[in-house]
């Protein structure tokens, strides 16, 4: 079986403070989008991945359902970009294994099992399955899915990697005094483009820009092509902007490519 394993990016990320188990409590938009791994699933005896990460997600999404499966990965999500890549591979196995063993779990059920392999994979596998952006809460374990939209994106990497770890441990608190993620779901759901655009936003970004003064490089590359809002995705360190059409998207792709960095026009799913 062949499969797409879907990006997202963070139309907000709101860090409301951190747990007592260690993880954070979050608050976000998570919008699935067209850049993808595929994935090439056979019937196995066990589980093998050929990621080469230490921590396969891959790996641990299968033995969460139990079965055996060989699993081979072509990449195209920048790693350590804040695009979920990882996460989206799991979530793309979990939702492929379901129907290859005909295992006969809902989405739901397999969003929970995703909260076992990862943060980030319970809202993908709904973002997947659903191809519509998604309320994240929590440490991530909390979704549920808005109506489909389509949206158009520039994604900018500097080609810096950017650990979530280390964003965390430089991240300081600040006052909420809107909360942006009720307002861009409210955006969404009205198809309200310009609300939306205002609210675009990652309490993460001063973080990553302290440690990677290139995201902050690339973000003000964006702002300057005029587009309706910039922001960061996830703790870095990609970087997007929405804009108002996909000839635009292209468009702009291609002025970041000629600036040296890695640049891809997307929409959402």
């Amino acid at each position: 079986m062949t499969v797409e394993a879907y990006a997202k990016i963070n139309l907000t990320l709101e860090v409301l403070g951190k747990r007592p188990d260690g993880y954070h409590d979050l608050r976000s938009v998570v919008c699935p989008i067209t850049l993808s791994d595929t994935l090439v699933l056979e019937s196995s005896s066990f589980a093998s991945s050929d990621t080469g990460y230490d921590d396969d997600l891959c790996h641990r999404s299968a033995a969460a359902l139990g079965v055996g499966c060989a699993i081979h990965v072509e990449k195209n999500i920048p790693a350590g970009g804040g695009l979920g890549g990882g996460s989206a591979d799991a979530a793309a196995v979990l939702l492929a294994l379901n129907r290859m063993y005909g295992l006969g779990y809902d989405v739901e059920s397999l969003s929970e099992k995703g909260a076992e392999v990862g943060s980030d994979v319970p809202a993908l596998v709904l973002a997947n399955a659903h191809s519509s952006p998604v309320i994240m809460e929590g440490r991530g374990e909390r979704v549920r899915p808005i109506s489909p939209i389509k949206l158009n994106f520039v994604l900018v990497n500097p080609r810096v990697h950017s650990s979530t770890k280390e964003i965390f441990s430089r991240w300081t608190p600040s006052s909420h005094s809107l909360n942006v993620t009720e307002i861009a779901e409210k955006a969404l759901l009205t198809r309200d483009i310009n609300l939306l655009a205002s609210v675009i936003s990652n309490d993460l970004k001063n973080a990553a820009v302290s440690l990677h003064s290139e995201i902050g490089e690339a973000l003000e590359a964006l702002k300057s092509e005029n587009v309706l809002a910039a922001s960061m995705t996830g703790s870095g360190s990609t970087v997007f902007a929405l804009v108002s059409s996909s000839e635009e998207a292209i468009f702009i792709a291609e002025r970041m490519k000629k600036r040296g960095y890695l640049a891809f026009s997307v929409s959402s799913l």
